[in-house]
């Protein structure tokens, strides 16, 4: 019975080292344990699942410099916003902004490239909106930088939280984007 197991042994078609007996279940390829993804419908190989995913990735080139542009504009007024709103601290005022100026840019962005996607657009929206919001706190950032280095005693804390609050404004932004747009929508 082991002689006949051997012979249905197979290699991987990546790994010729590796004996298998598994086997993609869309193009029947033979594939070892780390060449297989696992799918609702069993396993397959990892060019099928490029492949599959191709069929996804709908934006054409000048959707990336639409989106760019949008997500840079809208990212730095989202944060010349958070930096205008002063009734609030600080720290609810860029969780409450980031977080909508982030939902803001994806529907302006899906609404602009006719709702083609893929997760190179997704990157790089983010990263626009990531530029442009760090553009908008930027002097913010740098004034606090010299008060910290002036060495005004007592306002180092008060600086340093500060500064640290731009950077959690534009972290929160971009995560905020790269969820929606790959389709991970938090709900209540």
């Amino acid at each position: 019975m082991t002689e006949e197991l051997h012979d249905e042994y197979q290699v991987c078609y990546k790994h010729p080292d590796r004996k298998t007996l598994l086997r993609c279940n869309k193009c029947g390829k033979p594939i070892c344990p780390e060449c297989a993804v696992q799918t609702p419908t069993g396993y397959r190989c990892k060019d099928c699942i490029k492949s599959q995913q191709k069929v996804f990735d709908t934006a054409e080139g000048k959707d990336y410099i639409i989106g760019a542009a949008i997500a840079a504009v809208l990212g730095f007024l989202g944060a010349f916003l958070f930096q205008m709103i002063t009734f609030l601290p600080a720290y609810i005022t860029a969780l409450i902004i980031s977080v909508a100026c982030g939902r803001l840019i994806c529907a302006a962005v899906r609404a602009a490239v006719n709702k083609r996607r893929s997760s190179n657009l997704t990157k790089t929206v983010a990263a626009a909106a990531g530029a442009g919001a760090l553009l908008g706190v930027l002097q913010n950032i740098i004034v606090n930088i010299n008060i910290m280095s002036w060495g005004a005693t007592g306002f180092e804390l008060g600086c340093l939280i500060q500064i640290i609050i731009d950077i959690a404004y534009i972290v929160i932004l971009c995560g905020t984007i790269l969820a929606e747009m790959s389709g991970m929508v938090f709900r209540r």
